[in-house]
């Protein structure tokens, strides 16, 4: 074989490779436009009912973190609701933002450098709202920090579409705790099912919704903090907790019957 027809054969391969990875291009494009973008479609505008309807509602829904070098804090409002997407013709991307806070800030003390550094980086990886200032000790050589922290907690659920794998990853961060929980989530999967419980999991009424990737110890710590609330709740109102829960139940019903109702009529 001449030089001349090794390198057209060589050509030839390659021409054949890169047609073949265009048609497997091509039918992973036309599965996201044909059954992956509609959904998020629906997803986006399920979201922006939901919390149109928590706004109008004068919804309280409260959540409890615990933060390293703080400990617990407790009795945090849900509030400054967004939707958001990346495109509105190719959703890729479609989240709910929101921040649970309180009117309140924390003081604390760390010492000793390593400890100073490694609360600044778990601060800024949570996105913590904080300051820091170095604190003048006796002993020259002893580092130590005094940290204020503002009791707001940013949360964000979001869907990412990957075309190329033709995956969907739900991805939670700050919710559940301080951190990401992450799971792929078949496209045929989210269906009308799906949002009711995602619209669930926002209102903080269906601990199961990660029961996947979520451990038993993270599942009792979520249930335990679920259940500390509604007893301090029922308390405020007067009422027996499990009165208070049924109470609670019954207008999260509600509330999700208003949005399905807008959205599926």
């Amino acid at each position: 074989m001449s030089l001349l027809d090794e390198l057209k054969q060589e050509a030839d391969h390659r021409r054949k490779e890169e047609e073949v990875l265009l048609r497997d291009a091509e039918r992973k494009e036309k599965f996201y436009r044909e059954h992956t973008l509609p959904r998020m479609v629906k997803v986006y505008n399920y979201l922006d009912e939901l919390v149109k309807a928590i706004v109008y509602l004068k919804r309280e829904i409260y959540a409890n973190y615990k933060v390293e070098g703080v400990g617990d804090i407790s009795d945090l409002l849900q509030g400054e609701y967004k939707v958001s997407t990346d495109s509105t013709h190719n959703m890729k991307r479609v989240a709910v933002s929101f921040v649970c806070s309180k009117n309140e800030i924390i003081e604390f003390d760390v010492k000793g450098e390593k400890a100073v550094e490694q609360q600044v980086s778990y601060l800024l990886s949570h996105k913590l709202d904080f300051e820091q200032k170095r604190k003048r000790t006796l002993n020259a050589s002893v580092s130590e920090s005094r940290f204020t922290l503002k009791c707001t907690i940013p949360v964000t659920i979001a869907l990412e579409v990957n075309v190329e794998k033709a995956e969907v990853y739900l991805k939670i961060y700050n919710f559940d705790g301080l951190g990401l929980n992450q799971r792929t989530v078949k496209t045929e999967d989210i269906d009308d099912s799906f949002m009711d419980n995602l619209g669930r999991y926002v209102l903080r009424q269906d601990e199961n919704f990660l029961r996947h990737e979520l451990s038993r110890d993270e599942l009792a710590r979520i249930r335990k903090n679920l259940m500390k609330e509604e007893k301090r709740r029922a308390k405020e109102l007067g009422v027996k907790p499990r009165e208070f829960h049924a109470q609670e139940e019954e207008k999260n019903e509600g509330l999700l019957k208003r949005v399905r109702g807008k959205l599926f009529k």
